[in-house]
């Protein structure tokens, strides 16, 4: 039983970085919707996190 959750992080992490490849240019585009609502949060003083 002891072996079985790094068995399945070890699952996991392969799966998340085959869907983060997959998703680059999403994950790109993300990004870039979250700088420029930082930048409008910024010209508004509105704290961001």
């Amino acid at each position: 039983m002891e072996g079985k959750p790094l068995h399945f992080f070890v699952c996991f992490s392969r799966l998340a970085l085959r869907l983060k490849r997959q998703h680059a240019r999403c994950l790109r585009i993300v990004l870039i919707i979250e700088q420029k609502i930082g930048l409008i949060a910024d010209r508004l003083n509105l704290p961001t996190h």
